[in-house]
């Protein structure tokens, strides 16, 4: 009787989180955080996703820290203690469907490379909201004092290439991951911002 009673409790805290990981639907609870999320325009007007209305961009010296690279991500999004961060990088290249599995490789290839300590989970194809094909991967890193999370997406977007980046504190991996993948798939072509109405 314990055993059902416990699997029972299990199911219902299950079933409740399940409520508020839906970032269409109002309250998103991810850890500590209570966020509600709304979509917002990037890059002149070039395409739009949803994000955490209360996210503010990275200040620029904590982003030079962050994203050490020059090429880090022009757009880069933070909570309040700049622990869970959401970006995008553009780039003007030709970028198609086709590649997205390919594109997904290469740079898992190349962090496997780079950061041999990595811990990294399986490439998944998936479709944003508009149909379009794109890959993701996730992965786990060790920096100076701490794990951090990391799903990464490819999105074709006007036939360019959109990186997608998501990072926070791997013990925030199991409640942010299905939010993560959602932002990653509301990502829209701003010409087509009519077909999915509400969406």
């Amino acid at each position: 009787m314990d055993s059902i009673d416990l699997d029972n409790a299990a199911e219902r805290a299950a079933q409740e989180e399940a409520k508020y990981k839906d970032i269409y639907a109002g309250e998103v609870r991810c850890g500590s955080e209570i966020l509600f999320f709304e979509r917002v325009s990037l890059y002149e007007n070039r395409l739009s996703v949803m994000l955490p209305k209360s996210y503010k961009d990275l200040p620029k010296a904590l982003a030079k820290m962050k994203y050490p690279m020059e090429n880090r991500p022009a757009v880069i999004k933070t909570n309040a203690d700049t622990t869970v961060n959401i970006a995008f990088a553009y780039h003007k290249q030709a970028f198609s469907e086709a590649q997205v599995e390919s594109a997904a490789k290469g740079l898992k290839e190349g962090l496997a490379r780079m950061t041999p300590g990595a811990r990294f989970l399986d490439t998944r194809i998936l479709k944003t909201l508009e149909g379009i094909k794109f890959s993701c991967f996730e992965f786990f890193s060790t920096g100076l004092d701490a794990e951090a999370y990391h799903l990464f997406g490819f999105v074709p977007v006007h036939g360019q290439f959109l990186h997608f980046i998501f990072n926070a504190p791997a013990e925030l991996a199991r409640t942010w991951q299905p939010v993560a993948l959602q932002v990653c798939e509301s990502v829209r072509e701003i010409d087509k911002e009519n077909d999915l109405k509400g969406r």
